[in-house]
């Protein structure tokens, strides 16, 4: 039994659907990964390190000739790769920061007010 293997990443869906296109013209077996996600969620890309190109071990080769041009190996992480997971990653630090406290703060409010009315009930009636 053979596996699937990436034999390419994109960025843009226009241009894994042409390649997928292609391989499917002669007739090589293929499928995109998270290529609809990607469409309802398209900042999510770096996340998901592109848009994935599958295909079987046996026609590795074949497919990887065809794409030619449109191949794009995977490879270190670029720049904007970097820089999109540090902004998410400070994003979702700051959401855990100041969010987290949120549930607190009225059960802390309501026993401090609820304090201050009794000793205000208590001081009227001595």
């Amino acid at each position: 039994m053979s596996r699937l293997v990436t034999i390419a990443r994109f960025y843009d869906i226009p241009a894994a659907h042409c390649a997928k296109s292609l391989l499917d013209a002669y007739k090589i077996p293929c499928v995109l990964q998270n290529d609809e996600l990607v469409g309802l969620n398209w900042h999510w890309i770096p996340m998901l390190q592109g848009i994935k190109l599958h295909t079987f071990e046996e026609h590795h080769d074949e497919a990887i000739k065809l794409l030619g041009s449109l191949q794009h190996e995977p490879g270190p992480e670029t720049p904007v790769e970097a820089t999109w997971r540090k902004k998410y990653r400070n994003m979702a630090f700051c959401l855990l920061l100041f969010l987290s406290p949120l549930p607190l703060v009225p059960f802390w409010m309501r026993k401090r007010v609820w304090s201050l009315k009794n000793n205000i009930e208590s001081s009227k009636s001595q």
